[in-house]
This record gives C-alpha cells, structure tokens and sequence, in this order.
C-alpha cells in the first residue's frame, strides 16, 4: 500500500461491537509533519488496538533529562538526531504492542526508516501545509526549534512538507489526516493495520 492515501484504504474498516481491536500484537509507527494529529489520533489508536501509546518525543526528552527545545539549544540538531535514533531503537526491540508517534524529523533518517520495516507498521498521516499552519496557530511555536529559527516560522512548515512528503510517502499506510474526525481516523486506520497484518 506505499503511496496509496485514504480513498484507496478506506474500505479496510473495524468489526462492530465494542471497536477494540486487543488481539493486534504488533508496532504502528504515525509519521507526518507537526500538527498532523499524530499524538491526538495515536492515542486513540492504541486503545482500538488494545496498544500502547508511545509519544517519541517524550521519550526523547526524558533520555536527554530536558526538553526537546532545551536540548537542541544546548547540544545541536546532530545531537539531538542521535539520540533520536537511539530511543527508537530501544522502543523497537521492546516485545510489547505499541503506537509510537514520530517526530517530525524522525522519518527523514534513512537509519530510522531501516530500522521500521520488518518491526513496525509505518504510517503517514498526510496534513497540507495551510491546515498544519492553522493548527499551530496560537501555540507556542519556541517549542519546536526547527521553525522558532526561522524568520518566518508558516512560510517553514510550508518549505519543511515539501521537502519531506515524498520521503513520507514510502510509509506502508498513508493516510489524508485533513479536517477528518480524529476518532474515525483511528478507526480507519485499525482497520488498515489489522487487514495489513492478516494478509
């Protein structure tokens, strides 16, 4: 299904009844750009499929004993990339069924999208540049380095997506996340996953 959004796997829909999905035991990993739902449709992911939820960041930040931006500023993108890959890695090789939400960047790393396949079900959440601007409007974007650096933090998220959609896109599901219901998302995408994983 690499490539193929919403219209094309939207008929893999979840069985009726309570809509849990308890007996998924594997790893889906949201990537997509910030703002793109990846942490409010993860969650409720997870609980479909009886799951975790891990939010990759947090995880992150709790390796780096500070916040993302506070690490970033004291150590460098290099670093914090690094790190990045090592929590990944970690979460990978636990046994337990989880969500994980990536990063923005996290994708990006050819050595993180290895390291994916075969252990987790990578899954894109496809949001266009005017809708991730209307999202993080009003919200404090010093929290994401990557466009506080930048004299024109929109014009940033518009530049970021189109360099990163293509490489988004070889994501095993992909999915149109515009202006769509969070909990009909998650129930969309229980489905995806359950069918990916029974054929």
């Amino acid at each position: 299904m690499t490539g193929s959004f919403a219209g094309d796997i939207i008929v893999f829909v979840c069985s009726e009844g309570n809509g849990l999905h308890t007996h998924f035991a594997g790893k889906a990993a949201l990537v997509g750009m910030m703002a793109s739902g990846k942490t409010t449709v993860g969650r409720l992911l997870a609980r479909r499929l009886g799951a975790a939820f891990v939010d990759v960041d947090d995880e992150v930040a709790a390796a780096a004993g500070m916040s993302i931006a506070a690490y970033f500023a004291a150590r460098g993108e290099e670093a914090f990339r690094a790190l990045e890959r090592e929590t990944i890695g970690r979460l990978l090789r636990e046994e337990a069924p989880a969500v994980l939400s990536l990063g923005g960047g996290a994708f990006m790393q050819e050595p993180i999208r290895d390291m994916l396949r075969g252990r987790a079900r990578s899954v894109f959440l496809r949001v266009d540049a005017g809708e991730i601007v209307r999202r993080l409007e009003g919200t404090d974007i010093a929290k994401r380095p990557l466009l506080a650096a930048s004299p024109d933090w929109r014009e940033k998220v518009a530049a970021l997506l189109a360099e990163r959609e293509a490489v988004y896109a070889e994501a095993d599901v992909c999915f149109d996340a515009n202006a769509r219901d969070p909990e009909a998302l998650a129930r969309d995408l229980a489905g995806a996953l359950e069918a990916g994983k029974k054929s």
